[in-house]
């Protein structure tokens, strides 16, 4: 605790972390954590010394650089995949189904050994982080408790009057039904403590009903001395409940004999994200039920998980433009069409040229040009008849001047 008093110890390990090209949260939670540790030391006997003040202060600058000079890279599964760190969603769905019929056909084969037992364990714990349930947080993998163990919360912070913990039921065995309810979670506390729950599907509980059942006790048999136990349903090559980086080491490790990549946990809650926010996703469960087992919301999931948001929604808008194109013109062309009817609607009949090869629009034509020259021929008459009754009046003229 002491050497966070120290500044120059400071830039010193955030210099190792960036000459080691760590991600800039590591580096970024290394600093967060010396700020706690500089306000816990606040709290004893002389805290308010001015140095711990300027200490917190210079710490929160440090913070700030490292966020702007280091940004935080985004990487899309291409440049995942051809850094051998991702895996599609099919591939890991596979090689988990793999396992678990492979190990069940060991135990078959052998029985309920020490090996077999362990094979049973990791397939129960790679179908329930993923393949079977939509990927659940680590930690309540971690903490996720057997159904034979009798006792209070084990969640250090649990002030819930009641509470059992993050557990696994067995609600019937004829017929099979196994649920898991998880009141510790990230988000309980914004969710108004509300707790995930949910029945697991038939084939993952037989899986972990097996597992459960001999096979466990094997491996407590094995690991533990007489009189001891585990509470968990999962545990370490010792016996004892994961902790939370012992956990992603083992998952990799296990990926890796398994023909797979060394990908931890949350990457494999990426790739189940990819593949349900993409165009070509499969027939499955809902962005928004998926999120909430996920302990999440559909905004948490753009935000950390999806990796392509930005350019798929980019591609599908360009995509669209060309039916929005289409249906412009389309309208426009309406539009000119219509425009055109109408003006031909309110025209004179005489003045409709109509160009065409049949008969019957010749004769219409011809029809109506003779009415015009009809029409003409009248006016002619009826300007004659004018003239003479002028004439008359100018012989009458003459005669009345004769008289």
């Amino acid at each position: 605790m002491q050497l966070f008093l120290s500044a120059p110890l400071i830039c010193h390990y955030v210099s190792f972390h960036i000459a080691a090209e760590h991600s800039h949260l590591t580096i970024r939670s290394f600093l967060a954590c010396a700020k706690r540790v500089l306000r816990w030391w606040q709290t004893k006997p002389g805290g308010k010394h001015a140095s711990l003040v300027e200490g917190l202060q210079w710490l929160q600058t440090l913070n700030e650089q490292v966020a702007h000079q280091l940004p935080r890279c985004h990487k899309d599964p291409a440049s995942l995949l051809a850094a051998g760190k991702w895996m599609s969603a099919p591939e890991l769905v596979h090689i988990i189904d793999t396992a678990w019929k492979h190990a069940e056909l060991d135990l078959q084969q052998e029985g309920v050994t020490v090996q077999t037992s362990r094979q049973l364990h990791d397939a129960a714990l790679a179908s329930v982080t993923f393949s079977h349930l939509p990927p659940i947080r680590l930690s309540c993998i971690r903490g996720l408790v057997a159904p034979s163990f009798q006792g209070p919360c084990l969640h250090p912070d649990c002030k819930l009057p009641g509470c059992e913990g993050n557990r696994l039921y067995i609600i019937t065995t004829s017929p099979l039904l196994m649920r898991i309810k998880l009141p510790h979670h990230k988000n309980a506390c914004k969710w108004g403590q509300a707790s995930i729950e949910f029945d697991l599907p038939a084939e993952l509980a037989e899986l972990l009903y097996t597992y459960l059942g001999e096979s466990r006790r094997a491996l407590l048999d094995h690991h533990l001395l007489i009189g001891q136990s585990c509470p968990y349903v999962f545990m370490d090559m010792h016996g004892r409940g994961f902790a939370g980086a012992v956990l992603t080491l083992y998952w990799q490790k296990w990926l890796v004999l398994q023909g797979g990549v060394s990908m931890n946990p949350s990457m494999c809650r990426q790739v189940f994200v990819d593949e349900r926010a993409s165009n070509t996703a499969a027939a499955g469960p809902s962005s928004q039920g998926a999120a909430m087992v996920m302990g999440h919301s559909e905004q948490q999931w753009r935000n950390w998980y999806d990796l392509q948001f930005h350019p798929r929604l980019a591609q599908n808008a360009v995509n669209s433009m060309q039916l929005w194109r289409t249906a412009m013109l389309q309208i426009r062309s309406d539009a000119l069409a219509a425009a055109a009817e109408l003006s031909l609607s309110t025209a004179p009949h005489c003045r409709h040229v109509v160009v065409s090869d049949s008969e019957s629009d010749c004769e219409e034509y011809q029809s109506c040009k003779s009415d015009s020259i009809e029409d003409s021929g009248s006016e002619l008459d009826l300007q004659a008849d004018d003239d003479i009754e002028l004439d008359l009046q100018a012989d009458d003229d003459i005669e009345l001047d004769l008289q």
